[in-house]
């Protein structure tokens, strides 16, 4: 099968591109930074996605059964502070693709966040809960699950929509929590902890995730949660880091101020994923730390 994958230089992507390779699948690599991987059966693109013409030209070559649709800016900080870009990479973008994948009949997969759900009223969080995202990444990415929605229903196009919990694992964005505290952590510097520490999220080791990814391009027209099945507060994630990294030392914590729209709980529900997908994350938070941890000491 012919699988092109939007943002195959980013940290998911990544990924995503070597277990599709490694099943003997044809992968067609797109993403606007330099991409670092050198098989000869990964055809790599520097594309934009937002890009209707440059995306025509990509799709008109290689015709992609399918189109995994990673590409997006991530970073919930970044996003608050470039929302015009984040508006045209998340949304615009997202339809751009939509109309390719219709028009080439390639099979679309939307990775979405778990984010859309905001400060939903409804724990554990199914794919039914009321959505109310709380600052303009989610907000983003829900308009392009609207998107995605309205070429299946006007179109026919076939799709599913995946909304991922917070990833992390070896080879993470250094903005996310996990790499930040690891890092103070190894420097023993303090770990800063925004608010009071109560915030919760339901984590997913970077190879549960693909393996849920990979399971879901079999199914079609769903949406389905993927995350972690443990629910943890960011000061339990905090001293967790700490003692992985310094098991015979109290952890350093230093308060600071909360972000605003900063999500209180994520507690999501991935039972669906587990009947449907018949998947379920293998690796503990625990675990997956300690994975990341040797990672990033052995970089140094």
């Amino acid at each position: 099968m012919k699988v092109l994958v939007t943002g195959s230089n980013g940290f998911i992507g990544r990924y995503l591109v070597k277990r599709l390779l490694k099943m003997g699948h044809t992968v067609i690599g797109c993403d606007l930074e330099s991409n670092n991987f050198t098989s000869l059966d990964c055809y790599l693109h520097k594309a934009d996605f937002t890009d209707h013409n440059e995306i025509h030209r990509l799709f008109s070559k290689h015709k992609p059964d399918h189109c995994l649709h990673v590409g997006a800016i991530a970073d919930v900080n970044y996003a608050r502070e470039n929302s015009i870009e984040t508006m045209k990479i998340n949304a615009f973008g997202t339809g751009v693709i939509a109309e390719i994948c219709r028009k080439y009949d390639s099979f679309l997969t939307y990775v979405s966040t778990c984010c859309v759900y905001g400060d939903t009223s409804v724990y554990p969080t199914h794919e039914n809960a009321p959505l109310k995202p709380t600052e303009i990444y989610g907000l983003t990415k829900l308009a392009g699950e609207h998107i995605v929605r309205g070429y299946q229903q006007l179109y026919g196009l076939q799709s599913n929509i995946l909304r991922y919990s917070t990833v992390y694992g070896p080879g993470m964005r250094k903005a996310l929590a996990v790499y930040v505290f690891l890092s103070k952590a190894m420097k023993k510097e303090a770990l800063p902890i925004h608010g009071d520490g109560s915030h919760t999220r339901s984590y997913i080791f970077i190879e549960d995730l693909v393996d849920a990814t990979i399971e879901a391009m079999k199914v079609r027209n769903e949406v389905i949660n993927i995350a972690g099945d443990e629910s943890v507060s960011t000061l339990k994630l905090a001293e967790l880091c700490w003692r992985i990294v310094n098991p015979d030392e109290q952890a350093v914590l230093e308060f600071v101020p909360d972000r605003p729209g900063n999500v209180k709980r994520e507690d999501v529900c991935i039972e669906k994923a587990r009947t449907l997908l018949d998947w379920f994350p293998r690796t503990s938070l625990e675990n997956g730390l300690k994975a990341t941890y040797e990672s990033m000491r052995r970089a140094l």
